[in-house]
């Protein structure tokens, strides 16, 4: 349980800190909403999987 929470914190925490960066870039809410679209896109594209043994 606790690795669960801690790894689920550390998502929550990587997704805050790059929203907000992207916030502070762009200088409207609607580039930075195309920049967050595009950065969640690459991070789920290139992320990849894990496979249970």
């Amino acid at each position: 349980f606790f690795r669960q929470f801690l790894l689920l914190f550390a998502v929550h925490q990587f997704a805050a800190s790059l929203f907000r960066f992207l916030a502070s870039v762009t200088q409207t809410m609607a580039a930075a909403f195309m920049a967050g679209i595009f950065t969640l896109l690459t991070i789920l594209l290139f992320g990849g999987f894990l496979i249970p043994r």
